[in-house]
C-alpha cells in the first residue's frame, strides 16, 4: 500500500521518496530546504512545511501498517 497525499505543493506516493537530504553551500543559500530523490530518478524540493508534512504522513502511515499487523496477527481479515 503506497497512499498518495498532498505535501505542501506535491500530490505524491509517499513511499517513492528514496533520499532526502539537507541543502548545504551555495544552494542552500539561495533557497534553503531539502533536496528530495524520488524513485523514478527525479528530484524535487521540499521547504521546512513540506518535510514535516511529510515526516508526519510517514508517521501516520506506519502506525495504520502497525495497527493492520497486528489485526492481521490475530487473525482478522479486511
Amino acid at each position: 500500500m503506497n497512499p498518495i497525499k498532498q505535501i505542501g505543493r506535491y500530490m505524491l506516493p509517499i513511499l517513492n521518496v528514496v533520499a532526502i537530504s539537507h541543502r548545504t553551500g551555495w544552494r542552500a543559500w539561495f533557497k534553503p530546504g531539502y533536496d528530495i530523490l524520488l524513485t523514478n530518478g527525479h528530484k524535487i524540493h521540499f521547504a521546512e512545511e513540506e518535510k514535516k508534512a511529510y515526516d508526519k504522513a510517514i508517521e501516520e502511515h506506519a502506525l495504520a501498517m502497525q495497527v493492520y499487523g497486528m489485526c492481521r496477527g490475530l487473525g482478522l481479515r479486511t
